[in-house]
């Protein structure tokens, strides 16, 4: 018994005889394993001679039966995560019941998608089970770490196939929606998952008491590295939806009912995406925060005419969406402190600047100012002079290009040449 969780069940030598005699024959006489007739023995070829190759071949059958039952024992920790779906009269009682009870079906459905974490964490354990069992022998280990690595992706691609079938509603990764539909905590569920297994698997590939063989270590590194990958493509497929939402929304924020579609969905991107979500995304939001604060200024500071009901919204909606990006961004523990964040600050006392202070600044170029792009200063006095002198040619119409054409040039590399 206290050999069987070695050899992967087996518990006495008559277990093993029917896979042991086609390789090791005894000489009852002589008592000597090496005085044996190999032709008798078809799984060892007739150029195979030598004790070394039979015990060789004994132990593979050893080694493999251990890993196969070591295999199994890790499949089933990961079936356990995903149980068969329920007979069609259990569904339909649930579907009674939901409607009995005021309660949607998608609710029920959300909850039955993502696996228990405990279960999830049933299969750390169970990796790391057959791992330390095997520990002892640097060639069994590595067998036991590719087995791991076949059952980690068995888990990976159920993922995968529940995450397609929940997205494919629109509606569920929809920023722009009245209300958060119930399965898109789903989807942040099942990303939590298996960033749960990225985290047991790091903690296994550095093990605190008797590290791994070099060979086992490198299997489960790479291991960890693929679910890195799929855990960063899943949880970009939510941060681009909410990306194009709010950069969309603030590009056609021409009139005021159209601030408040960027909010909504700022405030989905930090609700239903980034506070529920465990991978950190530092870098990413940090990024979008940033390009968001930008194309504020650009879009509505320098290419639009500002009158004094213009200048009053700005000055309300840019402490606005100051602190809609710095609660996004404070979310996955960064500071909206950079270039972008400093010259939407700026920008809230030019708006109620008089022309000749607007050139004294354009001419001087202090450090004060230093945030704002001379560029951005450039465009905020025509559009000032614009407006002033009831013009209304702000400096896209004056160029002879559209609005979009031009704030691309603002944000890109060509603005040299448009403004020549």
């Amino acid at each position: 018994p206290l050999l069987a969780a070695r050899l992967g069940g087996v518990t006495s030598v008559r277990d093993l005889q029917s896979s042991v005699a086609s390789v090791l024959i005894s000489d009852e006489d002589t008592g000597c394993a090496g005085d044996v007739d190999l032709a008798q023995s078809p799984n060892v070829r007739y150029s195979d001679w030598g004790m070394r190759v039979l015990w060789t071949r004994l132990l593979s059958v050893f080694e493999a039966e251990y890993v196969n039952k070591a295999a199994s024992r890790m499949d089933d920790s990961v079936s356990r995560c995903f149980p068969a779906p329920p007979p069609a009269g259990l569904v339909d009682a649930q579907s009674t019941w939901a409607q009995r009870h005021n309660t949607k079906s998608d609710e029920l459905q959300a909850v039955s998608t993502v696996p228990n974490r405990k279960l999830v964490a049933s299969v750390v354990r169970s990796v790391g089970t057959e791992l330390e069992m095997a520990k002892s022998d640097a060639r069994l280990c590595t067998m036991v770490a590719r087995a791991a690595t076949r059952a980690i992706s068995s888990f990976v691609a159920t993922t995968k196939e529940r995450l397609l079938s929940v997205m494919n509603n629109p509606r569920v990764v929809d920023p722009c929606a009245a209300t958060a539909h119930p399965m898109t905590r789903s989807v942040i569920g099942l990303i939590n998952c298996v960033e749960a297994l990225r985290v047991g698997i790091s903690e296994l590939c550095q093990p605190a008491d008797q590290p791994l063989t070099a060979p086992a270590q490198s299997v489960l590194c790479t291991c960890r590295d693929e679910l890195q990958t799929f855990i960063d493509a899943q949880s970009d497929v939510l941060l681009d939806a909410a990306d194009r939402a709010i950069s969309q929304a603030l590009l056609d924020v021409d009139n005021s009912s159209l601030w408040s579609h960027a909010e909504h969905a700022l405030q989905w991107l930090q609700t239903q995406v980034l506070e529920p979500l465990d991978p950190r995304r530092s870098s990413r939001v940090h990024t979008m925060t940033d390009s968001y604060l930008t194309l504020f200024v650009h879009t509505v500071c320098v290419t639009m005419p500002l009158t004094e009901t213009a200048k009053l919204r700005l000055a309300s909606e840019l402490p606005q969406l100051e602190f809609a990006c710095s609660q996004a961004a404070s979310t996955m523990g960064v500071r909206v402190t950079g270039d972008a964040y400093k010259s939407v600050r700026q920008m809230r006392p030019l708006l109620f600047m008089t022309s000749r202070e607007l050139a004294q600044v354009l001419g001087e170029r202090s450090a004060e100012w230093s945030s704002v792009s001379e560029l951005d200063l450039l465009n905020h006095v025509v559009c000032r002079v614009a407006t002033e002198e009831e013009a209304e040619c702000v400096p896209h119409e004056l160029l002879g290009c559209s609005r979009r054409e031009w704030l691309g040039c603002v944000a890109g590399s060509e603005f040299v040449e448009s403004t020549d």
